[in-house]
């Protein structure tokens, strides 16, 4: 890991891009991409966790074991 004094980057421990180390040196702009990130984080976890519904549901119709 390269050395860098930059704060918000040796809390998340890897450097960041140019652009996103401009948004970072502000509470503001820090918020809004960990808002951002969670929200991501979380859309995708309800994908994959209804896709996963899905095709259960899906086997058990297709092996007649919801009778």
């Amino acid at each position: 890991m390269e050395k860098t004094s930059n704060i918000s980057e040796l809390n998340f421990q890897k450097t960041l891009p140019k652009h996103v180390k401009r948004r970072m040196r502000e509470i503001k702009g820090s918020k809004g991409r960990i808002y951002l990130k969670n929200e991501y984080r979380n859309k995708k976890t309800e994908e994959k966790y209804q896709n996963r519904l899905f095709n259960d549901l899906m086997i058990m119709l297709a092996n007649n074991n919801h009778i």
